[in-house]
């Protein structure tokens, strides 16, 4: 049962299995557990469970889908580069602030190994469906 929920957690998401939730809680895990498995667990024992198969409750950080690590490199070189220019005054540097508001700001809690990071890819939509915002001052 503990290998069927830990995989359960690496492979899916709550909403998969029709439970409203961003991460899996003990308290949607516990939910899960019930309809599915039809095992009645309390918190504190899937808690233990969990903690026994080296797995911890972590806030998820973001993941961009369409990263690049080819691309961020080439870019901060080119920035460097332009960096040293602007640094010794051989080019002008204009700063436009822009504000992108997203959807998907607080990605919620789950389960991940102990030691390890825990993150989601972003759900976040493309730049042209979001809200762009300039401010003159």
């Amino acid at each position: 049962m503990v290998q069927q929920i830990v995989e359960t957690i690496r492979q899916s998401e709550p909403n998969a299995y029709g439970i409203p939730g961003r991460g899996w809680t003990l308290k949607t895990l516990q939910r899960w557990v019930g309809e599915k498995l039809e095992k009645v667990v309390s918190r504190s024992t899937l808690h233990a469970m969990l903690r026994a198969a080296d797995l911890s409750g972590k806030k998820c950080k973001k993941l961009l889908g369409k990263r690049n690590p080819g691309k961020r490199a080439a870019f901060m070189e080119r920035f460097a580069g332009l960096y040293e220019r602007v640094v010794h005054r051989e080019v002008v540097l204009i700063y436009v602030d822009e504000s992108h508001f997203h959807r998907d700001m607080d990605l919620g809690y789950s389960w991940g190994r102990i030691g390890e990071r825990l993150g989601k890819v972003s759900g976040c939509a493309s730049l042209s469906d979001r809200i762009n915002w300039f401010e003159r001052v």
